[in-house]
């Protein structure tokens, strides 16, 4: 079977994340990331703490300086955005063994580090049509 004959018949565009669904999940993430420590119980490991703390706040930043639906300031592209939340999201889920403490904790940064490369693989960057919008 060739790799076009693997999507034959399927509508690929059904298995992508708009833009504004990706910037609520983004938040999401990104706060969930800011709270993990305390909320899974690692917050006395310092750098496996230190880890999605940073990779959250960095996450937000990336939103509030994205244009799109959902950035305040828009200093950079959607493209950019989506290329930083694949290298965030590879380096927390590499971060337990890249900085030794995968003896002690690696699942919720695995987890969700493989979550936030999902998320921009998946994700269409196409701009949300808006009420009265006409495609050209």
């Amino acid at each position: 079977m060739t790799p076009a004959g693997l999507n034959a018949g399927m509508d690929t565009d059904l298995l992508r994340i708009s833009r504004p669904v990706h910037g609520v999940i983004h938040y999401v993430i990104s706060l969930v990331l800011v709270l993990a420590p305390w909320a899974e119980g690692f917050a006395q490991e310092k750098t496996a703490a230190l880890v999605p703390v940073g990779v959250g706040v960095l996450g937000l930043l990336n939103s509030l300086c994205t244009d799109y639906e959902f950035g305040l300031i828009p200093l950079i592209t959607f493209s950019a955005h989506l290329a930083l939340d694949t290298a965030f999201g590879l380096l927390l889920a590499a971060s337990p063994w890249m900085f030794g403490f995968d003896d002690r904790i690696s699942t919720p940064h695995l987890m969700f580090g493989l979550l936030q490369v999902t998320s921009a693989v998946l994700t269409r960057n196409v701009p949300a049509r808006t009420p009265g919008s006409h495609s050209r």
